[in-house]
């Protein structure tokens, strides 16, 4: 497989602007980065193919980013009270 772990989490993850991230989350986003990045390498490494892959990563990044959803609404609404 030619593609690399990096060009992978960069696709699944492209949905998150870092400038939308709370600075509170930022520690948080990297580590979830990294973490796929382990996961993607690691997948490459057992011959997993791109389609799984890519589906894997989405599977991840998609919870947490529904994490990270529910944070910043509960954040806005605190500012609103």
């Amino acid at each position: 497989m030619s593609v690399s772990a990096e060009e992978l989490v960069a696709k699944a993850t492209a949905s998150l602007n870092p400038h939308e991230v709370p600075a509170v989350l930022h520690a948080s986003v990297e580590k979830h980065q990294r973490n796929l990045l382990g996961l993607a390498a690691a997948l490459i490494a057992g011959g997993y193919d791109r389609e799984t892959i890519e589906v894997s990563l989405d599977a991840v990044f998609g919870s947490f980013r529904s994490e990270v959803a529910r944070v910043v609404f509960e954040l806005n609404e605190g500012r609103d009270a």
